[in-house]
């Protein structure tokens, strides 16, 4: 039984995560289609590589465990996790709370932000979004001689340069631990497990980070060819081999009735990060799908997905579930396996 749950696993490993592919430099190539150029070029912003400025302000505790500080813990650990992922640029944890402060967010929390007075945006200058929240549940139930204990936070995304609310969603998470340790602690736990999945995961929908195609190789095979663009993401901006980025071309739209022009990012197909050629500031991003082969231009942009942290989640929460199989099935055989 025990070999099948770990094989389970293994299955759930490879299908979350895809393996990077390696690129052999010396057989890559300039074909004349690989000089075409995007006709609508990328944003300053992309080219200059200005990650989104993100501030994460106090979050508040609802759940009635005040002598935990989950609040305090939430907002420390999603400052740390956000900083960390390599995408944003964090604002400083004083400079937050001057900013808390002055938003008075502890009693305008639940108001509709569009009524905050349009002066207390003006404190966020050159911050692009806010993160702010609250930790709404918690419990923990013990049984077997463990504790399994869950959260729950609604979190909201500000745009600071409109004063308006992108998107408000709610994350849980989840933690199994021994029966001796502190409901506090395991609350803890189950905090980091609800940012470290859903909520990272959510903020690289909601606050998008976008690269560049600089350049593009092709390689001929015996068995396939495939083009390899180069970016302008690389591992200081969180990328990684085998993540896999979006391809998007820029088009100009022009309303009809009101004639004001916007722009439309539109997807044309995706990449995934090679192993080697991965710098900085770089990286190689191998397409194999003809359609998007064709359609491949210097200047498109590329936008990072979460398929790497939602597979690294996957198999962390199933290895968690195997375990706690494994604790209770080996408290009822004793230890018959």
């Amino acid at each position: 039984m025990r070999k099948l749950w770990i094989a389970a696993f293994a299955v759930v490993l490879l299908c979350a995560c895809e393996m990077a592919p390696q690129v052999n430099m010396s057989r890559l190539t300039k074909t004349s289609e690989d000089y075409r150029v995007a006709k609508i070029k990328p944003p300053k912003s992309v080219v200059r590589k200005l990650k989104p400025r993100v501030v994460v302000l106090p979050f508040s505790d609802t759940t009635g465990y005040s002598g935990c500080r989950l609040g305090s813990i939430a907002t420390e650990v999603i400052q740390n996790v956000v900083a960390s992922s390599g995408s944003y640029r964090v604002v400083e944890r004083t400079k937050a709370r001057a900013i808390a402060r002055e938003l008075g967010y502890q009693e305008t929390h639940g108001m509709d932000i569009s009524q905050l007075e349009k002066r207390y945006f003006a404190l966020g200058k050159g911050i692009k979004y806010a993160v702010v929240g609250s930790v709404t549940s918690a419990s923990a139930v013990p049984k077997n001689n463990q504790v399994t204990a869950e959260i729950s936070l609604y979190v909201r995304v500000i745009d600071f340069s409109k004063g308006a609310v992108v998107q408000a969603f709610e994350v849980k998470g989840q933690t199994v631990q021994n029966a001796g340790i502190s409901y506090c602690s395991a609350f803890q736990r189950a905090l980091e497990d609800a940012v470290t999945c859903p909520l990272l995961i959510k903020l690289r929908e909601v606050i998008p980070q976008y690269g560049y195609i600089k350049e593009i190789r092709t390689f001929r095979g015996k068995e396939k060819t495939y083009k390899v663009a180069f970016t302008n993401l690389g591992s200081s901006d969180g990328i990684r081999p085998g993540d896999k980025m979006k391809i998007l071309r820029i088009e100009r739209f022009v309303d009809p009735v009101s004639r004001r022009v916007s722009y439309r990012y539109i997807e044309i197909g995706e990449g995934i990060v090679a192993q080697n050629g991965l710098g900085p500031s770089e990286s190689m991003l191998v397409v194999e799908d003809p359609v998007v082969m064709s359609a491949l231009r210097v200047g498109h942009l590329v936008r990072p997905t979460a398929a790497r942290v939602q597979g690294k989640c996957a198999g962390k929460h199933f290895l968690q579930m195997f375990n706690t199989l494994m604790k209770q099935m080996g408290t009822t055989n004793q230890g018959g396996y």
